[in-house]
């Protein structure tokens, strides 16, 4: 058997078929590293934290527990309570909440300056565009709740027929 690892057989097809300039090999090179070693959902989870942190997403009163922190499961005689901590807001009450359109645009934005870069010839800034649209695509879907990693791996399979 071919002991060529799967980043090997990506970055080949890049370059080969794609004329994709070295540096952009590179960072797909490194892309595919994090996908095969699983660690693409800390980037993901690492990319929303951040985006929150600047507040890039607004926070809206979570809808499972109405912003309580709490979901009742059952009331005693005595008014008290039972039930758990939001799963949904992770006892905060709120969650966050942001224009999905909004978002699609802004990693629109950022391929459009990476496709400016490449003709420029600028392969410094076509590396950062694409590193910033990553960056957005890894905020929505850690937001959103999108399981990229496996989806990016489902994807790899189906193109490989």
């Amino acid at each position: 058997m071919n002991n060529i690892t799967l980043n090997q057989k990506i970055a080949n097809y890049i370059l080969k078929e794609l004329h994709t300039p070295k540096s952009c090999i590179i960072m797909a090179k490194e892309i595919l590293q994090i996908v095969e070693e699983k660690i693409l959902t800390d980037l993901l989870k690492i990319c929303h934290t951040i985006a929150l942190e600047k507040g890039f997403w607004d926070s809206k009163i979570c809808p499972e527990c109405n912003g309580t922190n709490f979901i009742v499961t059952s009331k005693n005689n005595d008014g008290y309570e039972d039930g758990y901590a939001c799963i949904k807001c992770k006892g905060t009450g709120h969650v966050p909440s942001r224009n999905d359109g909004e978002a699609i645009a802004l990693m629109h934005f950022e391929l459009s300056k990476a496709l400016e870069a490449l003709i420029d010839k600028n392969y410094g800034l076509l590396a950062e565009a694409l590193a910033d649209c990553c960056i957005k695509i890894f905020d929505f879907c850690g937001g959103n709740n999108i399981d990229l990693e496996t989806a990016i791996m489902h994807k790899i399979e189906k193109n490989k027929k």
